[in-house]
């Protein structure tokens, strides 16, 4: 065998080890563990809220945008309403999500079927429990607490809460290849201040969103009513 056969195997065999992929874990009783386990649902919103957030766009081709984001989640409707705008208030995307993707208005570039599907994923996942309430549980490497969910379409979705109470959200299609990666920081009365979400998806993307506001609302509330009417 040659040098550099021997190099590039070797090359290969290092890049394979590098590779992300769906992480170990130690099984959890799901009796005894119960109340360990339930902190998996600490990412998620339990009753109807809106959210303001600054967001930070990194898009391919190094562009950046920054914009508001408003979105009202309601829980127990499974529903997400939200509105992009610019920071004047423009009024970029406003799709609602209840089973039914509906798009109430949209400009370029958030006008592709596409945007509004992946943006109502990105946004179901950051707030919205895994419909699949089955949860294989366990404890990662370092301690944290790890529930994995079977996606709808298939996919793996890892929710591991740390043992300084922040969380990681995780989707894989296949046990080495990642979707969607969510960390969130910065809490508040368990609420994040920040959160980052990666798309490593065809048009890989960065979001950084910085919460502004947050309050409860009843579940017919509207995210951006005043924005929305005068966008």
């Amino acid at each position: 065998m040659t040098i550099s056969r021997l190099a590039f195997l070797s090359f290969l065999t290092i890049l394979l080890a590098s590779c992300v992929h769906v992480p170990d874990m130690l099984p959890l009783d799901s009796l005894t563990d119960r109340s360990v386990i339930e902190q998996c649902g600490r990412p998620f919103v339990k009753s109807p809220y809106r959210f303001v957030h600054a967001i930070e766009a990194g898009l391919p081709g190094g562009r950046t945008a920054t914009l508001m984001g408003v979105t009202v989640v309601d829980p127990e409707a499974k529903s997400l309403h939200s509105v992009l705008m610019t920071l004047e208030g423009l009024v970029l995307f406003d799709g609602e999500y209840d089973g039914t993707l509906s798009v109430k208005r949209a400009v370029p570039p958030f006008d592709r079927d596409s945007f509004a599907r992946n943006m109502m994923e990105d946004i179901r996942l950051l707030f919205l429990a895994p419909e699949n309430t089955s949860a294989q549980a366990g404890v990662s490497a370092d301690g944290s607490v790890l529930c994995r969910y079977r996606g709808k379409e298939g996919e793996t979705i890892d929710v591991t809460v740390q043992p300084d109470h922040t969380w990681r959200i995780e989707t894989y299609a296949t046990p080495f290849e990642r979707f969607r990666e969510i960390k969130a920081g910065a809490l508040k009365d368990g609420m994040p201040g920040e959160l980052e979400l990666r798309g490593y998806s065809a048009g890989r993307y960065i979001l950084r969103l910085k919460l502004v506001d947050a309050e409860p609302v009843s579940a017919a509330a509207q995210p951006a009513e005043d924005e929305a009417d005068g966008g």
